[in-house]
């Protein structure tokens, strides 16, 4: 589903990738995190860049949706969300039941649940609102590991997410009470 609003708080904390286009420019970031019921996956761009058309890809690695080639599909990934450029929007937010997903074990994850993650955008740069139709699309991917390495054409990346534990420790706190006496009752 799509979130517009951030107010929501992640269990442990979120993870941050950089947002880059193909010349390795950071243009923002990525960000996703956990709470108990959904799994949160934004975008930030910076300075003047603005979204267009996102996808998101949030499950088991072996399930990314790929060409006979082995690169991504990003028009097939699940999370998706036609935006205009005219509408300068430079933050979006998916949100994602966690029961929908599918997982990868990671004994590396304290949770040994382990998501990999694809987050693409289509960025275009422009100075003022009147320049929102003009201008080229650029992809622009949450980095670092290549999606297809052994395509040299290819630069989509992905990266990793441990599902964070959203339960509560017991906390116990004991207190010993003391009795203070004078021990000189008789002093005044």
């Amino acid at each position: 589903s799509i979130f517009t609003s951030h107010s929501y708080s992640f269990c442990g904390s979120g993870s941050t990738s950089n947002l880059k286009i193909k010349d390795g420019t950071d243009i923002g970031t990525v960000t996703v995190g956990n709470d108990s019921v959904y799994l949160y996956l934004t975008y930030t761009l910076t300075g003047n860049w603005y979204l267009g058309d996102v996808h998101s890809y949030a499950g088991r690695q072996s399930s990314i949706p790929v060409n006979l080639d082995g690169n991504p599909a990003h028009k097939q990934f699940p999370g998706k969300q036609a935006i205009n450029f005219c509408d300068l929007r430079q933050t979006f937010t998916f949100r994602v039941l966690l029961s929908a997903l599918t997982l990868d074990n990671d004994a590396q994850c304290p949770t040994n649940e382990r998501y990999y993650i694809a987050m693409r955008a289509s960025v275009r740069q422009f100075n003022s609102a009147a320049e929102c139709v003009s201008g080229t699309d650029q992809p622009a991917w949450g980095a670092p590991f290549l999606i297809n390495p052994g395509n040299a054409n290819e630069w989509a990346t992905a990266f990793y997410y441990c599902k964070q534990d959203c339960t509560v420790p017991t906390v116990c706190a004991y207190s010993q009470g003391y009795f203070f006496s004078n021990p000189n009752p008789n002093a005044t």
